[in-house]
């Protein structure tokens, strides 16, 4: 991905630069999704990755988070909440990945009880 460093090295101007940056991380981002079979969305982060301990590491690694600090930051700053929960999950094919976890809390109505 390019950096705003990058864009203003070819001759925009601060805020072209980053226009251009958050355009093409938002196309990024729109590119990092996947419909699967059951029609749910899944949104993968930019710039954090999730690897599988090796099979000779200790018991209690249960893998490492790789952080691309450039790329994560600007995906995390398109983000609209300012918590962003991330999902460890495992591929039928045994790929480990991260994904963006959306859920939310329902509130219940006030003064009601909910069952």
């Amino acid at each position: 991905m390019v950096t705003i460093k990058e864009y203003m090295e070819i001759g925009l101007s601060l805020a072209e630069a980053k226009d251009a940056l958050v355009a093409d991380t938002a196309a990024a981002a729109a590119d990092a999704a996947l419909t699967v079979s059951s029609g749910t969305k899944i949104e993968f982060p930019q710039g954090i990755f999730f690897n599988k301990a090796a099979a000779k590491a200790p018991s209690w690694i249960i893998g490492d988070v790789v952080v691309k600090r450039e790329a994560f930051i600007q995906w995390a700053a398109l983000q609209p909440d300012d918590t962003i929960r991330l999902t460890a999950s495992a591929a039928r094919s045994g790929k480990t990945f991260l994904k963006v976890n959306n859920w939310k809390p329902t509130r219940k109505a006030e003064g009601g009880d909910e069952k």
